[in-house]
């Protein structure tokens, strides 16, 4: 599946029967077994409220597949986002052979077909990266000129969250100019994230505001970081006993593994705070996280998942807003858990980050211990702005999208 996968990207859109002519091929292979006669594949997108164990209960799956899991990779099926699209592949007879479900933009889950039951592994996402300058005057607003102009929300939704808290676009006018330097991925021939490198806008007073990529940050032209969102430890005083990591092939097991967060070690009851100021829009068990509080957080894109709690503060519910070192539970093994510990998730938008590099996003100018690398980097990125400035710039191809995807 690796090969086919990495095979398609190359194919492109525009080639998806190939892509059809490759499972059946596939699936011939494993004729042995008198399952695949006519593989039929669809792109469906993973629906609100869809849960991999619902996924299994309409495909025929049995749950022991999941539950056999270890406790890890169980907590894995509880962060498959709503509207990922995912591929399934199913013989003449509605029976499911495999399935490529992503969590991340770096692993998948693949289930298939076995001669007796079913199987679940996790595989890297292959994809290509291609690099793009989209360069604009403004019509409307930056958000609404981006995303007609690329096809791309994510990317006008990247601009303004490079800019956050320090460029009022409501003061944008019309002829205001904006170049964008950013990285598509792509996956099987489709859209699959977009990551700025650097950006540049003209503001009302006629100067120009820059955001540039450097150390999984924003900083503008005088190193200083644009964003000032600042979060602290849920747990005081507690041990890291689990580092976040979005895909590592495990050197004993012989596989890919991931775990989207940072564990804290500490004894049942220890408490819970929030980690930034917010509003809870989650309490209540979350599959292998047990009990769980979600808080999204103000001023930001971020939000803080609190997984495995023995239990919730007092009177914590939906719609709540809380403040940062407020208490909203306590340490416990709620779930897939092995012993007492807090699971801590942080999402920007709906991509898992590491929390210990949001928990220290407050920076100066003065703690970027490479200054003369950062420089060079902002004028590499300065160059590649400043020619797409130029009239004889041409802007990518916008994105098409597509409305055949069915939703599970």
């Amino acid at each position: 599946m690796r090969f086919l996968s990495k095979l398609f990207n190359f194919l492109g859109v525009f080639m998806r029967g190939i892509l059809v002519f490759l499972f059946f091929v596939f699936s011939v292979a494993q004729a042995t077994t008198g399952l695949n006669k006519a593989p039929n594949l669809q792109e469906m997108k993973w629906g609100n409220g869809m849960t991999l164990l619902k996924f299994f209960e309409q495909n025929g799956v049995p749950q022991k597949v999941y539950y056999d899991l270890e406790y890890e990779d169980k907590e894995l099926a509880d962060e498959i986002q709503a509207g990922a699209n995912i591929w399934v592949l199913k013989d003449r007879n509605n029976k499911l052979l495999q399935a490529l479900i992503p969590i991340t933009d770096e692993l998948q889950i693949h289930i298939s077909k076995t001669e007796k039951s079913y199987k679940m592994d996790f595989l890297p996402i292959e994809y290509e990266v291609e690099e793009k300058i989209l360069s604009l005057e403004l019509s409307n607003s930056p958000h609404a000129d981006i995303a007609n102009a690329s096809g791309l929300t994510s990317l006008a939704n990247a601009f303004v969250a490079a800019f956050r808290g320090t460029i009022n676009f409501k003061n944008a006018k019309k002829g205001d100019r904006l170049v964008i330097f950013y990285k598509q991925k792509k996956r099987m021939g489709r859209h699959h994230g977009v990551e700025i490198q650097a950006a540049m806008m003209e503001t009302r007073d006629g100067k120009f505001r820059y955001a540039y990529r450097f150390k999984d940050a924003y900083y503008d032209e005088n190193a200083m970081e644009l964003e000032k969102y600042f979060l602290l430890t849920p747990v005081k005083n507690a041990r890291i006993s689990s580092h976040f990591s979005p895909r590592r092939f495990h050197p004993v097991l012989h596989r890919y593994r991931a775990h989207l967060g940072t564990d804290y070690a500490a004894p049942r009851g220890t408490r819970v705070h929030a980690a930034g100021d917010g509003k809870v829009v989650h309490v209540g068990t979350k599959g292998g996280y047990g009990k769980t509080v979600i808080i999204k957080h103000i001023g930001s894109e971020y939000s803080s998942l609190y997984a495995h709690l023995d239990g919730y503060a007092k009177g914590l519910k939906v719609g709540q807003s809380v403040k940062q070192g407020e208490l909203i539970g306590f340490v416990g093994s709620t779930g897939m858990s092995t012993g007492p510990h807090l699971h801590f998730g942080m999402y920007r938008g709906q991509t898992a980050v590491d929390p210990q590099r949001v928990l220290k996003v407050v920076k100066s100018a003065s703690s970027i211990k490479d200054k003369e690398l950062f420089k060079k980097v902002a004028k590499a990125y300065n160059d590649k702005l400043n020619s797409a400035l130029a009239s004889s710039h041409q802007n990518p191809a916008k994105e098409l999208s597509f409305s055949n995807i069915k939703r599970l």
